[in-house]
């Protein structure tokens, strides 16, 4: 029977890819976040690993995905915590979604949809104003004849 450590510091992945320091800034500004799974292999490590040190609060920023079972863990965590990409972290980076982008993306929509409405609700309310208008005048022209004063002064006794 084999007995295994554990080790406080994160592993190092056998073969890592060579990223410029650009290429890491890049990232982290845009910071894609990604579920404990896309996190593990992204860094080449287990994900109990990941989910170790969740527990052990290396990664601030993390929070619960709205599915409440998932974990969403910022590269910007990774990174500070010192994972460093595996052979295949880029390619995990390529599928994830960046979610941070998305709830950008999801507030601008909200936010067109919210100013649509206001538009729309104004539009309805002027047009139950003039249906209203055009009511009282028809009613006013079935009651009586025109006055002298034409239309304005229809207009003036409807207003």
């Amino acid at each position: 029977m084999s007995t295994t450590t554990t080790t406080n510091r994160p592993p190092k992945a056998s073969t890592a890819v060579v990223l410029t320091p650009q290429d890491l800034a890049d990232l982290e500004l845009e910071d894609p976040v990604m579920n404990a799974k896309q996190a593990a292999k992204w860094a080449g490590v287990s994900d109990s690993t990941i989910r170790r040190h969740v527990k052990k609060g290396k990664f601030p920023n993390h929070r619960r995905a709205i599915n409440d079972q998932d974990l969403e863990i910022p590269l910007s965590d990774l990174l500070k915590a010192g994972f460093k990409p595996s052979k295949d972290g880029m390619k995990v980076l390529e599928r994830t979604e960046d979610i941070n982008t998305l709830r950008l993306r999801l507030e601008k929509a909200l936010t067109v949809i919210r100013e649509l409405e206001m538009e729309l609700a104004e539009e309805r309310r002027q047009g139950i104003a003039r249906d209203a208008r055009a009511e009282a005048y028809l009613a006013l022209i079935k009651v009586s004849s025109l006055p002298a004063g034409g239309t304005e002064d229809v207009e003036r006794r409807v207003a």
